[in-house]
């Protein structure tokens, strides 16, 4: 029985000297975007991107390019989805409306 307790106590600390050691790695994640782009479309995006003023949505969307549509474009698809046929919930009903809202969207 000593030496079942011996080979436990030793087995205990081993795992407890392993638990205190550890290691740390630091990865240097900056990236300058400048040297980032890859190809000649990426370097015109962070040209345009670059040109606009900080904060500007409009403008870096534009540079994206990504959707970005006013408040009248807003309004005219709120306009278009609630003209749409609601129906009554059949699976006929249902593929009508997503038709009308698919169309209102593009």
């Amino acid at each position: 029985m000593r030496v079942t307790s011996l080979i436990l106590t030793g087995a205990l600390a081993a795992l407890a000297s392993a638990q205190g050691t550890s290691t740390t790695v630091s990865i240097n994640t900056s990236i300058d975007p400048a040297t980032a782009a890859q190809n000649s479309q990426q370097a015109e995006i962070l040209r345009c991107i670059n040109a606009c003023t900080p904060g500007d949505v409009n403008c870096t969307a534009k540079c994206n390019p990504v959707p970005n549509p006013g408040e009248q474009d807003v309004e005219a698809t709120n306009k278009c989805v609630s003209e749409c046929p609601k129906g009554n919930g059949t699976e006929a009903d249902n593929l009508a409306y997503g038709q009308c809202y698919n169309a209102c969207e593009a």
